[in-house]
């Protein structure tokens, strides 16, 4: 048996650990001075300097995030994270800082109040220092959760306690929707969905390793038209959008939910975060692990909790649906950047995608 398969794996590996080994040595000593930042945060909001015990410390490319347990004075405790934002390259650091927080409150702002809908509760930042602090947000990401209920055989209970979930999910996504977009925003044509499609595309004709010619190409554009023509100025429905609404960032915790990692006040069609999140059950299929009329399940609690099981017929969710195809085909075929043993999963993943997309483009 040869070995020459393995080694891919084992020198990605062992990069991976050389960089995080380089990464801690080069931050051995945090740039900054917690039991100040801590000082700093009691002045500001006016209490007594805590107790604080470093938890974990995270390293990764572009920051160091510690999670933090602190004892106040009254003997209230909590766990909070700091993240440290070490991206060199990055020249305007402390606006980003700035907009982090702000972007973060403001979502905030609008959630505080709810018993069921939760996100991330700023607490404190120092541009100057590339510091934000912000509250634990308690619960399981879902992609973890349904890793744990859903997989084999999962019982009635388990079932019934995923598809709860996704409909938590899909209410928190229509409450999401309705606060009111505050200023202009872009309104998006046809156009836009060609240009970001095409250049996505054109990589994938590019790519050698993939199936996917320029006839192909042109059955995808096709089908984006017909797609549009029979959308509706009255369809085109805009808020504010969350951009990445993954399994992975939201946390489920008893009857609540917490969504993760807003960017900027970003706005857009009504579909984008839908179909987002409805994309990642679809891929839940590729995995054996999982039966086939669970996932079937989880995405109609989802859209049944958005409050229309019918809108995957719609004209502009199929459009979009086509956009997240397309982007995660493209980041699967990337060969190069992965190791061997990821890649014989991300091959067959790349296969069976491909007939999906066939099947698709060339329904009328």
């Amino acid at each position: 048996m040869s070995l020459k398969p393995i080694f891919p794996a084992i020198t990605a590996c062992l990069n991976n650990y050389v960089e995080i080994y380089i990464m801690k040595a080069k931050n051995k000593n945090f740039p900054f001075d917690i039991t100040a930042i801590m000082q700093e945060w009691a002045e500001k909001d006016g209490f007594q300097i805590p107790n604080h015990k470093i938890v974990l410390t995270t390293y990764r490319p572009f920051s160091i995030v510690c999670k933090i347990e602190l004892k106040f004075s009254d003997s209230n405790s909590g766990v909070y994270y700091l993240k440290y934002y070490q991206r060199e390259a990055n020249k305007n650091k402390p606006e980003v800082v700035e907009r982090d927080f702000n972007t973060t409150q403001f979502w905030n702002d609008h959630f505080k109040d709810h018993k069921e809908f939760n996100v991330i509760k700023p607490v404190y930042y120092n541009a100057e220092k590339y510091i934000l602090i912000s509250e634990e947000s308690k619960g399981q990401n879902l992609s973890q959760l349904i890793n744990k209920y859903g997989q084999l055989f999962p019982s009635e209970n388990a079932q019934k306690k995923l598809t709860d979930m996704l409909a938590l999910v899909g209410r928190w996504l229509r409450y999401f929707q309705s606060i009111p977009i505050e200023g202009q925003y872009e309104k998006l044509g046809l156009d836009y969905f060609l240009d970001y499609v095409e250049i996505r595309l054109n990589r994938l004709v590019e790519n050698d390793k993939v199936a996917f010619d320029a006839p192909l190409k042109e059955r995808v554009i096709a089908f984006m038209k017909r797609q549009w023509e029979q959308t509706t100025t009255d369809d085109l429905k805009y808020s504010y959008i969350h951009s990445d609404l993954s399994l992975s960032n939201v946390l489920i915790h008893k009857d609540s939910i917490t969504v993760l990692d807003f960017n900027e006040k970003e706005t857009g069609l009504i579909y984008k975060d839908l179909t987002r999140l409805y994309h990642q059950l679809h891929l839940l299929y590729h995995k054996p692990v999982y039966p086939r009329h669970l996932i079937k399940d989880l995405k109609t609690a989802f859209l049944r909790g958005y409050g229309n099981e019918e809108t995957q017929n719609h004209p502009l969710f199929k459009m979009y649906q086509m956009v997240h195809i397309i982007n995660h085909l493209g980041k699967t075929a990337r060969y190069w950047e992965h190791d061997f043993i990821e890649n014989l999963y991300n091959r067959w993943m790349v296969r069976n995608t491909l007939k999906e997309l066939n099947k698709l483009v060339a329904k009328p």
